[in-house]
């Protein structure tokens, strides 16, 4: 599994490149037994993946939350406002229904950062980009101090900060009921564990290779028989999972069918589903670690998140037109999903010559450091 850069693993991007690609199809796919199972996993990917790559430094507090400002905040205002302008001219000229808020009143909502309160519909995916910024800004101060302790002392901080921060999610979502808070921080509470588990990962991430590759002199092609049977299992088994929780809503934080009636056990049933999805795609994404077009994928996840919905947009507005029948929907919904990346992926191209900060780069980027966009 060769590296994509300085310290860089290849299934690091591979596995962000699934998540990517997971959570556009899930946003093109009608319900189905298959979309609940994508939701079931892919931003629990996404925000694990962040958190293999996570590194504070030893910067200041006001040079690190500078950075983390230019890198996710300065992309998602940017990107937000161009999806209000366009969603409002839209509506304007009658092809999708307005919203019934205004411009400033969407934008407020943009900056508040929080789906919940109705004001994102614009570009309803942009809500992950703030809460990342809520998660990282949670376990700032546990990387930043824990290196001045021993490897071990350093993992036990994360995973106390990821097991507090997950109850506290728990006992919000299901008990207690806090406001809606800026940049969806209960949502941040509910995802940190695998932002918890990623840094965990990210602090022996070339573990796995160097394990793969002795079994692969030992085994050849048995040792990857059997990781990518491991691989596969693990996702049965979270999509069992999935199909016993039901349908999960991140923004709402909505976490199965069975929520008020059996808290405990949907909030299980979903961390269970989603660290099974996580891991299964790892232990894949570690044998796909060669295959370019998902790496390449992986490290433009960012500007793929950032503009992926205005794509999705215009093609259902082709597929309700030409109102095709349930035969050619999924056909059509998959289309609309390659299309829409292949389209991010151009767009891409394009801003990071010339307005490379508009998609979170902090200068023209290299090809081996196009993954600092998401790991600052």
């Amino acid at each position: 599994m060769p590296e994509t850069g300085k310290g860089r693993l290849a299934w690091v991007d591979a596995a962000r490149g699934i998540g990517i690609i997971c959570i556009v199809l899930g946003h093109v796919m009608g319900e189905s037994v298959f979309r609940d199972w994508l939701y079931s996993f892919h931003v629990p990917l996404f925000v694990f993946v962040a958190g293999c790559v996570y590194a504070s430094g030893k910067r200041s507090v006001a040079s690190y939350f500078q950075s983390s400002a230019l890198s996710l905040l300065l992309p998602y205002i940017v990107f937000a406002a161009v999806s209000v302008g366009i969603f409002t001219l839209v509506a304007r000229l009658g092809y999708i229904e307005e919203s019934g808020n205004g411009f400033f009143q969407s934008i407020g909502g943009f900056l508040y950062g929080n789906a919940k309160t109705g004001l994102m519909r614009a570009a309803l995916p942009l809500w992950l980009i703030p809460c990342l910024f809520a998660i990282r800004t949670f376990f700032y101060p546990v990387d930043r101090f824990g290196r001045e302790f021993s490897h071990h002392a350093r993992a036990a901080a994360i995973a106390v900060a990821g097991l507090s921060l997950c109850l506290l999610g728990y006992l919000n979502t299901f008990h207690y009921k806090l406001f809606i808070l800026p940049f969806g921080v209960e949502t941040a509470l509910n995802l940190s564990i695998f932002f918890a588990l990623g840094m965990l990962v990210g602090l022996k991430r070339d573990w796995a290779e160097k394990l793969l590759r002795g079994k692969a002199k030992a085994a050849g092609f048995a040792a990857a028989g059997g990781i990518a049977a491991a691989g596969a299992g693990l996702l049965v088994l979270g999509a069992y999972l999935s199909r016993l929780n039901g349908f999960v809503n991140y923004f709402r934080d909505d976490y199965g069918n069975n929520a008020k009636t059996e808290p405990l056990k949907t909030y299980l049933l979903f961390l269970g589903s989603a660290a099974a999805g996580i891991a299964g795609w790892c232990l894949l994404s570690m044998l796909a670690a060669k295959v370019k077009p998902l790496v390449y994928i992986g490290r433009r996840a960012m500007p793929i998140l950032l503009m992926h919905k205005l794509p999705i947009e215009f093609f259902e507005l082709l597929i309700l037109r030409f109102a095709l029948d349930k035969q050619l929907l999924t056909g059509a919904q998959a289309a609309a999903a390659a299309v829409s990346i292949a389209l991010c992926l151009l767009a891409a191209k394009v801003l990071e010559k010339k307005c490379w900060f508009l998609i979170g780069y902090p200068k023209p980027v290299k090809e081996d450091d196009r993954h600092r966009h998401i790991d600052r």
